[in-house]
Parts: C-alpha cells; sequence; structure tokens
C-alpha cells in the first residue's frame, strides 16, 4: 500500500509541471506558461435518450402506482378540458332558455368537479412523488452495487471527481426531470389529446386544420431542445472536472502547504472554472 505521501506526488505528477519562479542557482527569471484548461472528452455516454429508456426497467417495479397516476391525470384533464362547454351551456340552456334545473346541475357540476379533483391532484402528486424518489433510489443501489463489482483498473484510470458526479450531479438532475415530467411532459401532452378530441365533436373541418399544428409543437421544441442537451451534458463534465480538482487539492494540502503551492492550484482550478 503506497504511503500518503507517495499517493499525493502521484496526484501532482499527473497534472502540469510546476511553475517555478526561479531557476536554482541562479537569480535570473524564466518565463513559465501558466496551467492549461482541461479539455472535455466528447463521450456519448450517458445521453438523456438512453437514460429515459433505461428507466423503465425501474418503473415496471411500481406499475401499479404508475396507472393510478396517469388514469387520475387523465380524469382531472378531462374535467378541465370540459369547463369551456359547461360555460357554453350555462350561458344557452341556464341563462338565455331559464332553465333553472340546467343551472343547478351545471352549478353543481363545477363545484363538485373542481373540489374533488383538487385533492384528487394533491393525491396524485403524492403518488408520483413516492414513486420517482422510489425510483431514484434503486437506480443509486444499482449504481453503489455495480460501482462495488468493478475492477481496481477502473478506479485507477477514473478521477475520484467523475465517479462523484455520477452520484449526485447526474442524479440529482434525473430526479429533477422526473419531477417535471408530468406537468412539462406528459399533462401537456394530454391536454392537447383530450383538446382536439373536443375539438372534433364541434367542428372536425377545424379540427383538421388544428392538427396541423401537431408537427410544429413535436418538432420544434425537439430542434431546440437537442443543443439545449448538449450544452447541459457539456456543463456536467465540467463540473465533474471541476469536483476533481477540489478532491486532488484536498488530498494533496500537505504537499501545497509545505512547497507554497497555493497560487498554483487556485490559477489552476480558475483556469478551469472559466
Amino acid at each position: 500500500m503506497k504511503r500518503p505521501f507517495e499517493y499525493i506526488s502521484e496526484l501532482i505528477r499527473k497534472t502540469e509541471p510546476l511553475p517555478l519562479e526561479t531557476e536554482k542557482g541562479f537569480g535570473k527569471k524564466r518565463k513559465i506558461s501558466g496551467p492549461k484548461k482541461e479539455t472535455i472528452p466528447s463521450e456519448n455516454e450517458g445521453a438523456p435518450g438512453l437514460l429515459i429508456f433505461g428507466l423503465f426497467r425501474f418503473v415496471k417495479k411500481y406499475k401499479g402506482r404508475i396507472f393510478v397516476i396517469i388514469g387520475l391525470l387523465c380524469f382531472e384533464i378531462g374535467f378541465y378540458a370540459s369547463i369551456p362547454f359547461s360555460f357554453k351551456y350555462l350561458i344557452d340552456e341556464a341563462l338565455i332558455n331559464r332553465n333553472q334545473s340546467a343551472l343547478y346541475w351545471i352549478g353543481a357540476y363545477l363545484a363538485v368537479g373542481t373540489i374533488t379533483f383538487a385533492v384528487l391532484g394533491t393525491v396524485r402528486d403524492y403518488l408520483y412523488n413516492w414513486a420517482s424518489s422510489r425510483i431514484i433510489q434503486d437506480l443509486r443501489l444499482q449504481m453503489y452495487e455495480h460501482l462495488d463489482r468493478l475492477s481496481l483498473d477502473f478506479f485507477s484510470n477514473n478521477k475520484v471527481g467523475d465517479i462523484l458526479s455520477r452520484f449526485f450531479n447526474d442524479l440529482s438532475a434525473l430526479e429533477h426531470a422526473l419531477l417535471a415530467f408530468i406537468p412539462w411532459g406528459l399533462g401537456p401532452l394530454l391536454e392537447a389529446v383530450f383538446g382536439t378530441m373536443l375539438l372534433f365533436l364541434l367542428d372536425w373541418k377545424l379540427a383538421l386544420i388544428a392538427l396541423l399544428i401537431w408537427p410544429i409543437s413535436f418538432l420544434g421544441p425537439g430542434f431546440l431542445s437537442r443543443k439545449s442537451t448538449e450544452i447541459s451534458y457539456t456543463r456536467k463534465l465540467e463540473e465533474a472536472q471541476i469536483l476533481s480538482m477540489v478532491e486532488e487539492s484536498i488530498a494533496a494540502q500537505n504537499l501545497i502547504r509545505a512547497y507554497d503551492l497555493s497560487d498554483y492550484f487556485f490559477s489552476r482550478f480558475k483556469n478551469n472554472c472559466e
């Protein structure tokens, strides 16, 4: 087993040459180039699409709750989509034709439905948050189990910060994506489907014209999100590199203080943060 000082020295040897301000035995200064910024590897692994499809293995374990969540979401969206039609009948039947029975029924439908689906929406959010946290927990446990089975060559060829970034940064981003899936993904999609179906009931010709917007609705965000996904992935890699540099700096504190390398490590860290 390596001694701590030997391990720290090995960490320093993996970095750039140390900047010496003066040559030993001479008063002449020599020009030393500053530390270079580390390049970001262009990797395709960990792409969001692969992660999304990989999550289906963990979703199967909670498929019963997922079906309940989707069912509650469909009923909720169906109710809110019917509200404009309720106001239509409220004006045409209850107010214009002075039909008090229709007024009472439509008013009761809107009042009871609003309260009921407000409660069911809270239950749905609770179930979905519970399922999302369980999925992330199962994924974290499987990642740790897989990490424990890897060879020693893997740990010697990869930085500690890169490994820690997978457990913290990547899983945190994935958890936020799961939590935003219903309000920003499945919910708007079902609203568009229900709205189109109701539009066919009113005027099928107008509904066919409205269907022309569907390709733009799907292709537009897909085209714009591709670039943002690449930028987000690059930022995650940069965060992993910064985390690795902080870990190396903490491990090499004895050597940094002994040889007064604080300015060098700070300059190296600053270049990678820019």
